[in-house]
């Protein structure tokens, strides 16, 4: 399902994982029309997600999270006045969302052995 960022011109993006309050999803035409609370992102060798963070802050996503393989690290991004800011970068540790303190990843446990 595609996360539309604008309507002029059609701009969807597919994050890799976007979590949402039920309550907050607005869902037409086979398109989500809200921000999700939390989105994560896999990076692959080499990419650059300038462009998807721009979009995602645009939308109004709180909090991303940006997850490395490669250099098996997390970064989380935090919205703050329009624009996603690096708040931390962790290899290992417990990442916990802003907006869904009940949850909590083990970064050791991402990564396979």
């Amino acid at each position: 399902m595609g996360l539309v960022i604008r309507t002029n011109p059609l701009t969807v993006r597919g994050p890799d994982l976007a979590i949402f309050e039920k309550r907050t999803i607005v869902e037409r035409e086979g398109f989500v029309h809200s921000a999700p609370q939390l989105v994560a992102e896999v990076l692959a060798p080499g990419e650059d997600l300038s462009r998807r963070l721009a979009d995602y802050a645009a939308l109004g996503v709180p909090e991303v999270w940006v997850v490395s393989p490669e250099a098996r690290t997390v970064e989380i991004l935090y919205l703050d006045n329009g624009f996603l800011r690096t708040s931390h970068i962790l290899a290992s540790g417990v990442l916990t969302p802003k907006l869904f303190p009940q949850v909590s990843v083990d970064i050791a446990k991402i990564w396979p052995d």
